[in-house]
């Protein structure tokens, strides 16, 4: 049997595999390795990046094709575009690559001021040229374009309330869509040059339309889809002009945005080229080589949060090693609570264990690859079968933390403490997102 500290490693080896794995430069750089014998020598390139790997999808289109790059426009994540050194601002500079910070994942001005600048930036591009689009997670609140009749708060208010809820994110960007003047294909729209997207996926299932609410995508969903959506998640009430647009959208009032087989994406060529099963992959090859006993992995899970922790749970007992991935929900009601779904399961799962009599020594892992575990700096942690013992020795209560949904301050007071009880992840924003993924080892 594996002794705790051999379990820990473990864990550590699988983080830094999911770390590399996700690495949004590197997969850039590979795409357009591959792919840059389609993309004519003699074209000139307009790049615009939107989403939390902007700046490092930016990054490598400049080392891999920017002889070719007239100019661009990039929304950045404000503590990466601050982190730039020297020389990265002056590739940027040299390249004509304006980067403007955008928030996440409530909008503020900054970024209704980005997407105004790309609307300008992607209408007035010259026929003959191609723009090169690096899309990935974040997207959707980086490019926030309300029309006149929607206010900025009401956006964010409808935006939070749903989080809150527990919607998924096909839900919430059904009503981006359908709120806002730039996705759901409508960039695509706008756009007078043939389109070149490389996609990061944080999304289940990888739908293009869904992914950063698919601004070069056609759009299956409708305006009575995001009125369904926000019945469905009782947000309905949280934002009165968002509710009375659509209202009056599904009358006919508002046209509808550009749907599958409209000739509009003739001239649109889009590539996958990270997703979640790739940092699951790269977790269980890196468990593969330390174990002799079988695992599981499962990736593109799509539950809420403590409907994981059974999975989890249930699945080590046979396996002794489980690995799973996806985007777990945590609907937090009135609750004041702060924390986020990876940090949550961690502390779940191990309430589960204990309530279950496991005995035998445990690590779980359970991490955000984009750094940011909802609105904490963390990242997630590593819960061992150590854990909830130093918590009550501390007078810190799990269950009660687990109830209020309140997992990150139960984190940070354990995190005076030494030895092997947890670790909680707090890595900075990664510049990438794949969703989360859990690591379950005994």
């Amino acid at each position: 049997m594996p002794q705790l500290d051999d379990l820990i490693a473990e864990a550590h080896a699988a983080l830094a595999a999911i770390q590399a794995a996700a690495d949004a430069h590197r997969s850039t750089l590979a795409a357009l390795a591959f792919h840059r014998d389609t993309l004519a020598p003699t074209d000139r390139i307009h790049l615009f990046a939107i989403g939390k790997a902007s700046l490092e999808m930016t990054s490598a289109a400049i080392e891999a094709v920017g002889d070719r790059i007239d100019r661009g426009l990039v929304a950045a994540v404000p503590e990466r575009l601050a982190a730039l050194d020297a020389t990265a601002r002056e590739s940027l500079a040299r390249h004509a690559i304006t980067a403007m910070p955008c928030d996440h994942p409530l909008a503020t001005q900054r970024n209704l001021d980005f997407a105004a600048a790309a609307r300008t930036f992607v209408s007035a591009l010259p026929a003959n040229t191609r723009l090169l689009a690096l899309i990935s997670g974040g997207g959707s609140a980086h490019l926030a374009s309300p029309p006149p009749d929607v206010s900025l708060d009401d956006l964010r208010n409808v935006t939070s309330t749903m989080l809150r809820a527990g919607a998924t994110i096909a839900e919430l960007n059904a009503v981006r869509k359908h709120v806002e003047t730039l996705k759901g294909g409508r960039l695509a729209e706008l756009c007078p040059a043939p389109i070149d997207c490389f996609v990061i996926s944080d999304v289940i299932g990888d739908h293009l339309d869904v992914i950063a609410s698919g601004p070069f995508a056609p759009d299956p969903t409708t305006f009575a889809d995001a009125l369904a959506a926000l019945q469905r998640r009782r947000s309905l009430h949280a934002a009165p002009s968002i509710t009375a647009h659509l209202t009056r959208a599904t009358l006919g009032a508002v046209p509808e945005s550009p749907k599958p087989g409209s000739p509009i994406f003739d001239r649109v060529t889009t590539s996958i080229i990270a997703h979640n099963a790739v940092v699951v992959r790269a977790a269980a090859a890196a468990l593969a080589h330390k174990r002799d006993v079988g695992f599981r992995e499962e990736h593109q899970v799509e539950r809420p949060v403590e409907d994981v922790a059974f999975q989890l749970v249930n699945d080590i007992a046979p396996h002794r090693a489980v690995v799973l991935g996806g985007e777990w929900s945590v609907n937090v009601g009135q609750s004041r609570g702060l924390g986020g779904p990876s940090q949550e399961l961690a502390l779940r799962v191990a309430l589960l264990l204990e309530e279950r009599g496991y005995a035998q020594p445990y690590a779980c892992l359970c991490y955000s690859t984009d750094g940011i575990d909802g609105p904490t700096d963390a990242a997630g942690a590593i819960v061992t079968s150590e854990t909830l013992r130093q918590a009550r020795a501390l007078a810190i209560d799990p269950a009660a933390a687990a109830g209020e949904h309140n997992s990150f301050e139960f984190f940070v007071a354990l995190a005076r403490v030494t030895g092997q009880a947890c670790e909680h992840l707090r890595l900075g924003p990664t510049g990438t997102n794949v969703n989360h993924v859990a690591v379950l080892l005994t």
